[in-house]
C-alpha cells in the first residue's frame, strides 16, 4: 500500500468473511508490488473487498453486497455469527508514519461485524470509533470512499477518456487534497446546522424565555413595592405610637403644672390664714391692754363707777362671748387649715414647710388663752376690791379721796371707752378681713380639691386606658418584638411557599397546555381537537388522586383529537413535542367484567378492596375511548398486599397502583 516513506500492509487476516469461513492468514505482502492469482470462485476479489470494509467503504455496491450482515459468511446462516477483518500496516519508516502513530512501528486495524448490523472497531487491541479510523487513513492520504480509490477493468479507457475538470479531481483525490475540501464541506453543513438550532434558540428566547423574563421582573417590582408599603405603614405606624406618647406626656405635664400652681395657691393662701391669726393675736393683745388699762382705773374709781364698771364688765362679758365665739372659730379654722395641710401633704411635700408657721399660731392662741385666764384673775381681784370700795374699806395708795378718785376714774373710763370703741372698730375691720381670707382660703381649697380631684381621675382614666389596650390588644413591648419578628417570619414562609406553588403553577400550565406557533389554536381545529386526557375527566372521590395520576402516567399529557388528519394538522401547528390520540383510530382496551370481578375478591380475601381505574372517572361520552385507553387496563387497590394479591395472579397480571403510591407490574417490578 502506498509508495515512497508511508505504511504498507503486510498481512491481512480474515475470520468468518465471504467465502473465508475460518481465520485465514494472506501475505505478507511485498511493499512495492502485488498480484493475486487462482481460479475463479477462489476468493480473489473478497481480498480487495476485506480491504475496502476495514477502510470503512461507505459504497456497499464496490463490495457487492447490499448490507453489511452478507459479509458474514454464508450471512451468518451456517452456525457463524460474526466476521472480522485484520490488517497490519508496516509502520517502520519515520518520515511517513501519522501523527497519533510516531513511536509505533506496527499498527493493527481490525472491524468487526456481528449479525444484526453491529460492528465494532479496534486500532492496536484497542475499541476505535469510525470517525478515530478515517481520521488515521486520511492523515496519511487514503480515503476508500474516493470514486478513483480503485481502478477496476475497464476504468482506464474511462480515465482516458475524461474532461481535463475530471481529471483535476482524480489527481487532487490522487494528492489528498480532495479530503480537506469534504472536510470542509462537512464543517460548512455543521456550521449552518448550528446556525439553525441557535436561530432556534435565539426564537426560544425570544417567545417564551423573554416574555417569562419580563413577568419576573414586574413581580419583582411589585414585591419591592409591596416591601416599600410594608415599610411605609410600619413607619407610620411608629410615628403614630410616639405622637400618642408625646400626646399623654404633654397632657401629664399640663396636670402637673396645673398641681403646682394649686399648690402655690394653696401656699398663698396658707400665707394670708397665717397673717390673719397674726392679726387676730395682735388684736387680742390690744384688747388685753385696753383690758388692764380698765382694770386699773376702776382700782382707782367710786360712785358712778359702780355703774359704769357694771356696763363695762357687761361689755367685757359681751367681748368674752365673742372672744369665746373667736377661738372657737379660731380653733375650728386651725382644724380646716391643718386638715388642708394634711391634704396637701399628699400631693407635695414642700407643704410641711408651712406646718411651723401653723404650730406657732397654735402656740400663740395658747398664749392668749394664758392671758385670758390672767385677765380673768384679775377681774375678780377687781370685782374683791370693789366690794372693799363699798364698804368704805378700802383707800387709794395715793391718798386721794374717794370723789378725786372718782373724778379720775371718769375721765379714764372715758379714755378707755374711746379706746374700747377703736378696738371694736379694728375688731370688726379684722373679722371682715378673716371672712373674706376665710372664704378665698375656702375657694382655694375648694380649686385645690378639683384639681386634685381631675389629676387623679386623668390618671385612673390614662391607668384603665393602658389597662384596656393591654387587655384587648395583649401590648407588650417585648411581646411586640417577638410577633414582628414572627411576623417577618411567617411573611418569608409565605412568600417562600406562595413562590412554590407559583412555579409549580408554571409547571402545571405549561404541562396541560399546548404551545402554538401562532400563540393560540387555529379556527379549523377548535372543534377536533379534545385538549389533553388531564382536562377531560373527573376525579369522583379525592383519595385516588395520586393513583390514577401514576395509572395514567405520561397518557396524561397526550392530546386527544378526533382523527388522525386532525392529528397531523395538530402537529404542525405546535412548538413542543406532543402525542396525539386520534379517537377513530385508538383501540379501547378495557378488562372484561369476570377479570373485574376476581380482582375484587382477591382484594377482599386479602383483606383490601379493588377498583378499575376507569370505574373511578367521570367523563363526556365522545373522548370515552381516550379514556379507556389510558384507564381501561389498570387497577387501584387500597392496600399493598391485595395489590399483591391482584396484579401476580395468572387470570389477571395487570398493572395494580396502590392509593399509597406503590406500582406493580406483571414482570414483578416495583415501584414506589
Amino acid at each position: 500500500l502506498g509508495r515512497g516513506n508511508r505504511m504498507w500492509i503486510k498481512q491481512i487476516i480474515l475470520d468468518g468473511f465471504k467465502s473465508y469461513a475460518h481465520r485465514t492468514v494472506v501475505g505478507p505482502f511485498d511493499r512495492e508490488f502485488n498480484a493475486i492469482t487462482g481460479l475463479n470462485g477462489s476468493g480473489k476479489s473478497n481480498i480487495l473487498d476485506a480491504i475496502c470494509f476495514v477502510f470503512a467503504i461507505s459504497n456497499l455496491q464496490n463490495v457487492r453486497v447490499k448490507d453489511l450482515t452478507e459479509l458474514i459468511y454464508k450471512g451468518g446462516q451456517a452456525g457463524i455469527s460474526k466476521a472480522s477483518v485484520t490488517i497490519d500496516f508496516d509502520n517502520t519508516d519515520p518520515d511517513g508514519r501519522p501523527p497519533m502513530f510516531q513511536d509505533v512501528e506496527m499498527i493493527t486495524i481490525t472491524r468487526q461485524i456481528v449479525v444484526g448490523g453491529r460492528y465494532k472497531f479496534f486500532i492496536n487491541g484497542t475499541s476505535a470509533q469510525l470517525s478515530q479510523v478515517q481520521n488515521l487513513f486520511h492523515s496519511v492520504q487514503l480515503n476508500v470512499n474516493n470514486p478513483h480509490f480503485l481502478i477496476m477493468q475497464g476504468t482506464i479507457t474511462k480515465v482516458l477518456n475524461m474532461k481535463p475538470q475530471d481529471r483535476l479531481g482524480m489527481l487532487e483525490e490522487a494528492a489528498g487534497t480532495r479530503m480537506f475540501e469534504t472536510k470542509k464541506n462537512s464543517a460548512q453543513l455543521m456550521v449552518k446546522r448550528k446556525d439553525v438550532k441557535l436561530s432556534e434558540i435565539d426564537r426560544q428566547l425570544e417567545e417564551e424565555m423573554k416574555p417569562t423574563l419580563q413577568k419576573r421582573e414586574n413581580d419583582r417590582r411589585e414585591y419591592d413595592a409591596y416591601l416599600q408599603g410594608k415599610n411605609q405603614i410600619e413607619m407610620l405606624s411608629r410615628m403614630k405610637q410616639a405622637y400618642d406618647y408625646e400626646s399623654l406626656k404633654d397632657a401629664c405635664a399640663k396636670l402637673v403644672k396645673e398641681v403646682a400652681d394649686a399648690d402655690a395657691a394653696v401656699t398663698t393662701g396658707n400665707t394670708q390664714v397665717g397673717e390673719i391669726v397674726t392679726s387676730v393675736a395682735e388684736l387680742e393683745t390690744e384688747i388685753a391692754a385696753v383690758k388692764e388699762k380698765a382694770h386699773q382705773s376702776l382700782s382707782t374709781g367710786l360712785g358712778d363707777a359702780e355703774g359704769q364698771l357694771e356696763e363695762e364688765k357687761k361689755r367685757l362679758k359681751v367681748a368674752q362671748g365673742e372672744e369665746r365665739n373667736l377661738v372657737v372659730e379660731v380653733g375650728k379654722q386651725k382644724q380646716a387649715i391643718k386638715k388642708f395641710h394634711q391634704d396637701a401633704e399628699r400631693v407635695e411635700h414642700d407643704i410641711k414647710k408651712h406646718n411651723s408657721s401653723v404650730e406657732k399660731a397654735e402656740v400663740e392662741l395658747k398664749g392668749f388663752e394664758e392671758e385670758f385666764t390672767t385677765l380673768e384673775t384679775a377681774v375678780t381681784n377687781f370685782e374683791k376690791q370693789l366690794e372693799l370700795v363699798k364698804s368704805g374699806i378700802a383707800a387709794s395708795s395715793e391718798g386721794l379721796s374717794l370723789t378725786e378718785q372718782l373724778g379720775q376714774y371718769r375721765k379714764e373710763a372715758i379714755t378707755v371707752r374711746g379706746e374700747i370703741k377703736k378696738a371694736e372698730l379694728v375688731v370688726s375691720k379684722n373679722e371682715t378681713y378673716l371672712k373674706n381670707m376665710r372664704s378665698q382660703a375656702k375657694s382655694n381649697d375648694d380649686t385645690y380639691t378639683s384639681l386634685k380631684g381631675e389629676l387623679k381621675t386623668a390618671e385612673e382614666k390614662l391607668q384603665a386606658a393602658q389597662a384596656a389596650v393591654e387587655q384587648q390588644t395583649g401590648f407588650n413591648p417585648t411581646r411586640m418584638t417577638e410577633l414582628k419578628e414572627f411576623i417577618e417570619d411567617i411573611t418569608r414562609r409565605v412568600r417562600e411557599q406562595e413562590t412554590v406553588v407559583r412555579r409549580l403553577q408554571a409547571v402545571v400550565r405549561s404541562r396541560l397546555e399546548v404551545a402554538y406557533k401562532s400563540g393560540r389554536m387555529p379556527v379549523e381545529l377548535q372543534h377536533k381537537v379534545k385538549g389533553m386526557v388531564a382536562r377531560l375527566f373527573k376525579v369522583r372521590d379525592r383519595q385516588h388522586l395520586m393513583a390514577l395520576g401514576l395509572a395514567a402516567g405520561n397518557k396524561l399529557y397526550n392530546v386527544v383529537v378526533q382523527d388522525e388528519v386532525s392529528g397531523k394538522a395538530l402537529l404542525k401547528e405546535t412548538k413542543s413535542r406532543i402525542t396525539a390520540i386520534p379517537l377513530n383510530k385508538i383501540q379501547d382496551q378495557v378488562c372484561s367484567s369476570q377479570m373485574c370481578l376476581r380482582a375484587r375478591d382477591l382484594a377482599r380475601q386479602a383483606g383490601g378492596e379493588c377498583n378499575l381505574a376507569l370505574d373511578l372517572v367521570d367523563f363526556d361520552r365522545d373522548v370515552e375511548a381516550a379514556l379507556k385507553y389510558v384507564f381501561g387496563r389498570k387497577f387501584v387497590c387500597d392496600t399493598t398486599e391485595a395489590a399483591s394479591a391482584v396484579c401476580f395472579n395468572k387470570d389477571i397480571r395487570q398493572v395494580v397502583v396502590t392509593m399509597g403510591g406503590e406500582v406493580l407490574q406483571p414482570s414483578g417490578v416495583m415501584s414506589g
